[in-house]
This record gives structure tokens, sequence and C-alpha cells, in this order.
């Protein structure tokens, strides 16, 4: 059955990048339907009740559906892999409203009008906590950051509670979330008004930015830290620090009553849920194209392959082919990442928990990396000297392939990088443990 694409009630993304093909999901009244964005059709429907949100697995393509009675994953061929009906976790749940999806362990979250629960990858119960939560997000670090009415709440991969931050004032009116974690910040959109928060003390107000209309939504750029801010007629975006990079009017691209925005990581690409349908613009909010409609959607998600992130290690100095004269030169590693290809992006700071451990004629050196240049610098007690080699290291994410640079007679091997937990956490003063 071919199926096109009508005014979008929500959208519920996950988007994990980077294949070339999209896995494009979306509920309406006549159950959960996978789409070829491409090809603007639907190719797969799934019979279920009207989905009040949606996540999508990248790892396998597979969908997991939220109604107000049960929770549900299918496969990317439509096989039924879990169901579990809402009422064998609680009878006090109320109205569903969000998936969020852990990439790292399979396990989701589910947010409910008054419980929030924590499901495996099999739909078992891991935890339940008396909490209405209005917006989430999972961390790169696959904990979890949830925005309730009075608090921002931050929680272990496993579930347990880390930290709680109380909102007062103005703040109590935030309704939408967005983590960017490799900056090191959190933005709630409270009406007309943004909010920027360290990750490391989430209580602290940074910076605070007047929007012109009230926002149903927020989506962001892992890489850049870019904030796209959805009004009721226009679409904003801004830099980490807070700069305007463009405003858009989106009646000029036949949009009307826009209610949701997502990124998508691979493309560069904002999707933008409204009445029409379901629109595509690029990274500056250009028109790419729109998807029309016949149903209305209920929920959207985007899946895609995991991005495929390749660490990247230099060697700045000694460089190749330079003249030693010391016996105990300085080493320095730049350290960075590519995102299929590309670079990621990420700024210095996120790297600012990796070490990295050397050996140099049977010394060991070890280094941590400075957030604020992306650079460890291990000095060795004493080499030979003369002239280095070219070198060129390929680290996986835990440690470098087996590699040598020669430094006249001394020689590095096998240098390895390793991140301790990117947890943040607030002060002791307001950790819970429950």
């Amino acid at each position: 059955m071919i199926r096109t694409l009508r005014a979008l009630g929500a959208i519920a993304a996950f988007v994990a990048a980077a294949s070339s093909h999209a896995a494009l999901w979306f509920g309406d009244n006549d159950g959960t339907h996978r789409v070829d964005p491409a090809a603007n059709r639907s190719v797969l429907d799934i019979r279920t009740d009207p989905p009040a949100a949606l996540a999508t697995d990248a790892a396998d393509g597979s969908v997991w559906v939220l109604t107000q009675s049960r929770i549900e994953k299918y496969g990317s061929d439509g096989t039924l892999r879990v169901g579990v009906a809402l009422r064998t976790y609680s009878n006090n749940l109320g109205a569903s409203r969000l998936l969020a999806l852990n990439p790292a362990n399979g396990s989701l979250w589910i947010a409910a009008e008054r419980q929030l629960l924590h499901v495996d990858s099999g739909g078992a119960l891991l935890g339940a906590t008396g909490v209405a939560v209005l917006d989430m997000a999972v961390a790169q670090d696959g904990t979890l950051w949830a925005l309730a009415a009075d608090e921002i709440r931050h929680y272990a991969d496993e579930g347990a509670l880390i930290a709680s931050s109380a909102l007062t004032g103005p703040s109590q009116g935030a309704r939408y979330l967005a983590l960017d974690d490799a900056g090191g910040v959190l933005w709630l959109a409270a009406g007309k008004r943004l909010e920027r928060r360290p990750l490391a003390n989430p209580a602290t107000l940074s910076l605070t930015v007047a929007l012109d209309e009230t926002t149903p939504g927020l989506a962001i750029d892992g890489r850049t830290g870019a904030l796209y801010v959805l009004g009721q007629q226009s679409v904003f975006g801004f830099t980490r620090e807070g700069g305007s990079l463009f405003a858009r009017d989106l009646r000029s691209y036949g949009i009307a009553n826009a209610q949701s925005i997502v990124f998508d990581f691979e493309s560069l690409s904002l999707w933008v849920g409204h009445q029409q349908g379901l629109t595509r613009l690029d990274s500056d909010a250009n028109l790419v194209a729109t998807l029309p409609a016949a149903v209305r959607a209920a929920a959207l998600a985007i899946g895609r392959a995991p991005v495929d992130v390749q660490p990247t290690l230099a060697l700045v100095s000694p460089q190749g082919d330079q003249t030693v004269t010391t016996v105990a030169p300085p080493i320095v590693f730049q350290y960075g990442a590519d995102c299929s290809g590309r670079p990621c992006g990420f700024p210095p700071s996120y790297f600012g928990s990796y070490s990295l451990a050397a050996t140099v004629d049977g010394i060991a050196l070890s280094a941590t990396f400075d957030p604020a240049t992306g650079r460890a610098t291990a000095t060795p007690t004493a080499l030979g000297q003369g002239r280095t080699a070219s070198w060129a290291p390929r680290p996986t994410r835990s440690a470098a392939r087996r590699t040598r640079s020669t430094l006249g007679s001394s020689s590095i091997r096998s240098p390895r990088v390793s991140s301790r937990s990117r947890r943040l956490r607030a002060p002791p003063s307001r950790r819970r443990t429950s």
C-alpha cells in the first residue's frame, strides 16, 4: 500500500547517523509505517493502535511503539519482537508521552503522565519512579537527562538517579530540553525564553535568550552545538554560545502549524512536522523538499546505521624529519575524531577526560588531554637524539593500533588512549541516590 504523509502532530526522533538510506517511521490512526524518504511512499505498514511516541534502534532499524495501552517493538521487517501491556508495569501511569532509547545497552525510557519507566531491550521493567517528565534526552555516555515541572533530573545508564537540580522562577515554565553534551551544556525552552545551563551544575543559569515566538520544539546538532528552535511561524538557529545564525519564516515554504523539529546528523538536515506534512530543510533552514500528506501522523522517528566514529591521533611535535637536540623533548599529541569520513567537529573540551599512555625506549609515558586544546603533552626523562620519522597513528575508540615512530634511535610504541566515564555530577549537596 502506498501512503503519503500529512500533518505531523509530533516528532519523536532518534538520529544516529550515517548510512545513505534512512529508516523513517511514522505513526497515525491506522498504525505504524516505514517510509522510503527518497520515494515518498510507505514500504511497510504495521497495524498498531495510534502511537503516542516512537523510537528507533539504529543497530537494526527496529522501532519501539508507545501507545496509550502498550509498548511494542517491531523489527525492520514488521515482525513483532516485544509486546507488553502498560498496566503490567503500573496501574497509575496516566497518559503516554515520550520514549528515549539508550543505544549503548538497548534499554528504553518511557515517560508517562505520572511515572517514568525504565525497561530493558526485551521490555522487562528495570525501574520506575513517580515523576512527570516533560522532555528527555539520552546523552552520548548513555545517561538520561529529564526535564520535570520544577527540576532537571540526571539518571545513570542503569537507571539510578545521579542528581536533581531545582528550577525556580520562570524556569519552572520550561517544557522542552535539548542536550549538547559535547559542549557540556543543555538548553531549556520556556515560552518565549531560552535558557542555557552547564551540565556540571544545571542549577546554574549561564545564558538566557529572548525569542520572538513561543516554541513547540528544539533540535540540536551534536557536532557543532548549533541549536534549532521551532516557533509558531518561524525557525531560528543559534550557535552554542547563543549567537543568532538565522531566522526563517516557515510560511514562505507553505508550512503552517509547525509542531515538531528534529536534526538529521547524516544529511545535516532539519525535518519539520506541520499541518501539510513533513518538510526537509538544510542546516541553514533553506527548503529542500516537502513530503505531502494524506493522513495525519501522530509521531515520527528517523533511524540510521550508527555513526562510524574513528578517533584520530596526530603527533604534533616533534614533527616528522625534525632534528631532536634535547634528551627530553616534549612529545605532543592532538586528539580528534572523524564521523563517517569527515571531522566530527567536537570541541577540544569533549576530549578532556581522555588520557594517553605510551612507551618510549622502554620508558612509560602518560598524559591527560587538555580540554582547552585537545592536546596531551608527555615529557620523557631521556631519549636518544636524532631525527624523527613521520607518524600516522590510527587509534580505535579505546586504544591505538600498533604503530611505530622513531625519534633517532628511540621509538614510540602502541600509544593507548582511554576515557573514563563522562558522567557529569552535580555538587554533593544536590546528589541523590533514590
